[in-house]
């Protein structure tokens, strides 16, 4: 898992920078005294695809991941979903297990 991990980290780093950059550049243009409907409508799609990307190669990688699972562990993280949530002070943790 952790091969898979380091590949998809390797594998979306400049997406994710691209990403970042795409986002700086909305705010800059959405800024401007007379902002371009056009340019700002091309960079949210420019935005929209990239975060697509890589929910597509992430999606990828947990089913790579889960692969590697046996039936039991699939069972139990089955069971588990439910039980994770916001944890203290807004952070993800474990929610309440009631």
């Amino acid at each position: 898992m952790q091969e898979i991990r380091q590949k998809t980290y390797a594998q979306t780093r400049d997406l994710r920078i691209k990403l970042m950059d795409s986002m700086q550049e909305l705010k800059q243009l959405q800024l401007q005294k007379n902002p371009d409907k056009a340019k700002i409508d091309a960079k949210i799609k420019e935005i929209n695809d990239l975060r697509g990307k890589l929910y597509g190669i992430a999606q990828q990688s947990r089913e790579q991941c889960q692969s590697l699972l046996t039936q039991e562990q699939l069972a139990q993280m089955a069971q588990n979903r439910g039980k994770w949530g916001r944890g203290f002070r807004g952070g993800f943790g474990a929610g309440s297990t009631q």
